[in-house]
């Protein structure tokens, strides 16, 4: 299994305080299978069998990464989808 990292982090917040990144689909996957606190859902599991077929050379790291956030959505985690030219703006502006 080759290990393929996602265009963009994956950040979301856990428990209140906490924030998450994951850049990858092994650790995606390593979330998803030891450290994944609530009841597994349909969008848990095909998150997991996407990052494994992803990382098995079938697929795009996009799919995989779609996927795992679908999962964190059903869970009702808190994604923070910020990318850096966003990041860069908000700078530019308070400057």
């Amino acid at each position: 299994m080759n290990n393929q990292p996602f265009n963009e982090p994956v950040r979301f917040m856990l428990h209140s305080t906490l924030v998450r990144h994951v850049s990858n689909t092994d650790a995606a996957l390593y979330f998803l299978e030891h450290k994944w606190p609530f009841e597994e859902g349909e969008a848990h599991e095909n998150a997991c069998r996407i990052c494994k077929q992803v990382m098995d050379g079938k697929g795009s790291p996009k799919k995989a990464r779609d996927a795992f956030v679908r999962a964190l959505e059903e869970a009702n985690l808190d994604v923070v989808e910020a990318s850096l030219s966003a990041v860069e703006a908000s700078r530019r502006r308070d400057h």
